[in-house]
């Protein structure tokens, strides 16, 4: 027979667990609002690559909502977006590799400016408690949190999205992004085994306007043909061997536009990395390259051995003063060291980069031929395998990517090159 508890017994159990109650820590809840013109869901601001800047105002509350005098930092985020460190206290976090942001809260109250850039469709700032910045501090993490509503804000357009300075990142780098195609002339300009290329029409003063993208679809992408026009386009945006590029990507097509021509390369702009970049992704096209009379002639010419490994071949122009790279991995049979010294006819394809190196990568045969020799062929007898077909980094490329943001977990919700049919 079960024993009775005595009822005094179940008081003191009862005032015990009240005192535990009171020992909570505070604050409960953090309560964040925004000053100023946020844009509406159906007119968001513009896109900026700019700091904008909002007042924000913080107040911590109990558990009961009342207002808490919480004396102590609070960590600042936007999502997506990021934070302008001129508006806040930061330090580098050596476990994530990424500067937090963090605001002084005295007397349960903080007003102060909040500056971001690069956020996009609805943006909300973060407050939390994780704990002080000083990370000798004992006080005691709530992780207590706050979200203002919704700041609206356009979704970029390929090329806002890709105009930097920066040739081997872009404004989104490591978000997961829907980009500003359903009121534009996006086109897919090519197709590929594992992706298509896709150019938008909309953007002014092309081609060299940064407003062509490579879609990696891991396979053949379903549903498109040249000149599909994309009505939706989103997936994670990632810069692999310093070529954006979206992955895991969810796309939509309907009805057709005209391809754009191939834009013509000279020695100059080889030689310029801006206009380069300006121009990654889109089709291109050279006129009197020349495969060097070397090539392919000693097992120690670096260049030789890059074809071997990631199946480019260097050509240049007369001047010779910078070099386009070709690949040619596509089309069955040619050998680029059987034709070194050949001048070779119109090269056109798709222009890519591996860290600064300008590859124009071409598709079919149709897009390469050799014209008339002019000077004298490699030695014969030198080995020449195929070389593999994808590019893949050298140890020095893999540890500089490491230093690449993550994309987000919320990626992986997304099915491997989604087609969504009407």
């Amino acid at each position: 027979m079960p024993r009775a508890i005595p009822l005094s017994a179940l008081l003191a159990l009862g005032a015990c667990t009240d005192d535990a109650a009171r020992q909570r820590v505070e604050p409960t809840f953090i309560e964040v609002a925004v000053q100023g013109d946020a844009g509406s869901e159906d007119a968001p601001l513009a896109f900026s690559a700019e700091p904008r800047t909002f007042t924000v105002t913080a107040t911590t509350l109990d558990r009961n909502a009342d207002p808490w005098p919480f004396e102590g930092d609070l960590s600042v985020r936007v999502r997506p977006g990021r934070i302008d460190g001129a508006s806040c206290d930061s330090y580098l976090n050596d476990a994530t590799h990424h500067e937090q942001c963090f605001v002084h809260l005295t007397d349960g109250t903080w007003t102060g400016e909040v500056s971001f850039e690069d956020a996009f469709g609805p943006t909300r700032i973060w407050l939390s408690d994780e704990g002080d910045k000083d990370a000798s501090s004992d006080r005691q993490a709530t992780f207590a949190t706050g979200v203002t509503e919704p700041i609206w804000i356009e979704k970029p357009t390929l090329a806002e999205m890709q105009r930097t300075d920066d040739n081997d990142t872009n404004q989104l780098d490591g978000e997961y992004a829907e980009l500003r195609v359903a009121d534009r002339e996006v086109v897919v300009t090519w197709l590929g085994t594992a992706g298509f290329w896709a150019t938008d029409l909309s953007e002014p003063d092309g081609p060299a306007n940064y407003a062509h993208i490579f879609v990696y679809t891991f396979s053949k992408p379903e549903g498109l043909e040249r000149g599909s026009r994309i009505t939706l386009l989103q997936g994670v945006n990632q810069e692999y061997l310093a070529t954006s590029q979206l992955s895991f990507p969810a796309y939509e097509a309907e009805g057709t536009l005209e391809v754009p021509d191939y834009a013509a390369l000279d020695g100059d702009m080889v030689c310029d990395d801006a206009t380069m970049e300006a121009l990654e992704s889109a089709l291109v096209e050279a006129e009197g390259l020349t495969i060097p009379g070397t090539f392919g002639s000693s097992e120690q010419d670096e260049d030789y051995l890059d074809y071997i490994d990631y199946g480019q071949w260097p050509a240049t122009f007369g001047d010779q003063r910078c070099t386009l790279y070709v690949d040619s991995s596509a089309i069955d049979g040619f050998d680029p060291t059987a034709h070194a010294g050949e001048s070779l006819g119109v090269v056109r394809g798709v222009l890519s980069q591996v860290w600064g190196k300008w590859i124009l990568v071409a598709n079919d045969e149709s897009e390469l031929s050799v014209g008339d020799p002019v000077a004298a062929r490699a030695p014969e007898g030198l080995r020449r395998p195929r070389p593999r077909p994808r590019v893949r980094p050298s140890p020095e490329q893999r540890e500089r990517s490491l230093d690449k943001p993550v994309p987000p977990a919320s990626a992986c919700r997304h099915a491997t090159g989604v087609h969504l049919a009407h």
